[in-house]
């Protein structure tokens, strides 16, 4: 039989072989598989399961199995069956219970996984065939294209008198400005997108952007037909016109985030858009550093200060084992933007499944994070690590992708009962919840408005002395003083961004950091 290809036969989920190395939990498979097994065929296997398993054996939606010998498991051959299934918790507990007779029965392991993301065709690829910026000059001064509270835009004046935005603000909060010939997007906020969605940007103006963020725009819903839009994956470089270049790079805040690195007349500027330095489990400062001692010439580091002088942000301390110490039999996390959802589960995730608790806490997750998750998915499918939030690979190193395809993740769009255990429920104020239940229901408010509100309305109870805005992904105003003495030892000179600039020069003195801030109402030469 060819490897990987998909088969179908009557009655039967589709199926496919192939003898690719399974990197993947292994050890109750080790226990289950004898080594004088008979391994039947693959649509023998199927038909035993499914006599086995019954009425259940419908939910299974795509069987792939993995016949293949471990070097590193001392020449051991495993043949394991990965079943992905619909949302039904108890079928995901009878395929488990029912793993050592139907290896007994086939020769396969039945390994039970979540719902199939389907992700390898869900890739964005990157294009730069339409970028045109036909520009003179080089980078020669800063400024912020919109007021203090409109959002993030930095124009940056080259030489000849043109200008490159970088982002472009809350929707109409930015004055465009005839000298603008380009906009560089860090990210998917509508904080640093809006000029840009709301239609701000002359409809001309070459745009450039991760081909993650494009993908997530379109998938908001936002109309890009008419935008000439040009994507990059972080590593790229394109032309700003005759003596200046910009080259992307991966930035820890949220899929398809990237910062620029503008080059030329002996200058880098280099710009992080929205930025999470570190975690209880990644440090970025160290990579930034890199990146700017590898820069020639003078090194400017537009360096996002949103939590400067502000109690809130990222920071080394373990959120998910303190949340899930204080929270009673099931917890809610509740968020505006999917982006906070989906780092709250992986931190949780990831925590669960390294403890005792990983057997019996279920995840919840409302299915507008789906899109989301087949960009991430996809990119460890193919190993294309370098499209990766770095905060994932901090998280995860560059082969785990199980977070995905959980058997312990559940749909709610999907869901047909609740799983028995420990609940961990990911909402927007649009989903329903476990208000319902008899057992205590512990909260916690990710980002601003009045999420805290909302829980107390439904009779939950929000947690106390947890800070969950660590998973907006900012970095905290500790990680910030700590981190950017070592990008100035680097060779860096540090301008502060995204922050009002009274609060910003006060923090900085009481922090006795040199640094600058970018100015709102002037240019900051470079």
């Amino acid at each position: 039989m060819p490897p990987n290809r998909v088969l179908k036969r009557p009655g039967l989920p589709p199926y496919e072989l192939t003898s690719s190395p399974w990197f993947g939990p292994t050890k109750r498979a080790a226990e289950l598989l004898s080594e004088q097994r008979k391994v039947l065929q693959p649509d023998d296997a199927l038909l035993a399961m499914k006599e086995i398993l019954g009425s259940g054996f419908r939910l299974i939606q795509h069987v792939r199995f993995v016949d293949c010998v471990r070097r590193d498991k001392r020449n051991k051959r495993f043949t394991i069956a990965i079943c992905w299934s619909h949302d039904d918790p108890a079928f995901r507990d009878q395929l488990f219970a029912a793993g050592p007779e139907i290896a007994q029965a086939t020769g396969w392991y039945p390994l039970p996984q979540g719902s199939r993301l389907g992700s390898v065709r869900d890739v964005p690829a990157a294009s730069t065939s339409g970028w045109s910026c036909e520009l003179s000059g080089t980078p020669a001064a800063v400024e912020a294209a919109v007021p203090p509270e409109g959002g993030c835009a930095v124009r940056l004046w080259l030489t000849s008198g043109e200008s490159l935005l970088l982002d472009t603000g809350l929707p109409d909060k930015l004055t465009p400005h005839a000298t603008d010939a380009a906009a560089l997007i860090s990210h998917v906020h509508l904080d640093h997108v809006g000029g840009l969605v709301s239609g701000r940007l002359a409809p001309e103006l070459p745009v450039l952007m991760s081909a993650a963020t494009k993908a997530l725009l379109l998938e908001k819903g936002y109309a890009l037909a008419k935008v000439p839009i040009s994507t990059v994956n972080p590593g790229d470089e394109v032309p700003i016109g005759l003596e200046a270049t910009a080259q992307a790079f991966a930035v820890p805040h949220l899929p398809g985030a990237i910062g620029y690195v503008v080059r030329g007349g002996g200058h880098s500027v280099i710009f992080t858009g929205d930025i999470c330095l570190a975690t209880s489990r990644h440090d970025f400062t160290a990579s930034l550093c890199d990146l700017i001692a590898g820069e020639p010439g003078k090194r400017y580091l537009l360096l996002d200060a949103t939590m400067a002088g502000r109690p809130f942000g990222a920071g080394d301390n373990d959120l998910a084992a303190d949340v899930l110490r204080k929270a009673a039999d099931d917890l809610v996390v509740l968020a505006d933007s999917p982006e906070h959802l989906l780092y709250a589960y992986l931190d949780l995730f990831h925590t669960v499944q390294n403890g005792p608790d990983r057997h019996s806490t279920s995840f919840l997750l409302p299915g507008a994070l789906q899109p989301m998750f087949r960009l991430l998915h996809s990119a460890f499918i193919r190993r294309s690590v370098n499209q990766l939030d770095p905060f994932l690979l901090g998280q995860y190193g560059s082969t785990m992708s199980s977070w995905g395809e959980s058997r312990w993740l559940f749909w709610l769009d999907h869901l047909r009962a609740k799983p028995q255990g420990r609940r961990i429920w990911f909402l927007s104020p649009r989903e329903s919840g476990p208000e319902h239940d008899a057992c205590a229901v512990d909260f916690v408010a990710v980002g601003r408005g009045d999420l805290g509100l909302l829980g107390r309305s439904r009779g939950w109870s929000e947690l106390s002395d947890c800070d969950p805005s660590a998973w907006t992904l900012h970095s905290s105003a500790d990680t910030l003083a700590s981190a950017i003495p070592q990008l100035q030892q680097a060779g860096a000179t540090v301008v502060l961004f995204h922050n009002f600039g009274k609060r910003l020069r006060s923090w900085a003195r009481d922090q006795k950091l040199d640094v600058d801030v970018l100015p709102s109402r002037s240019r900051l030469s470079l």
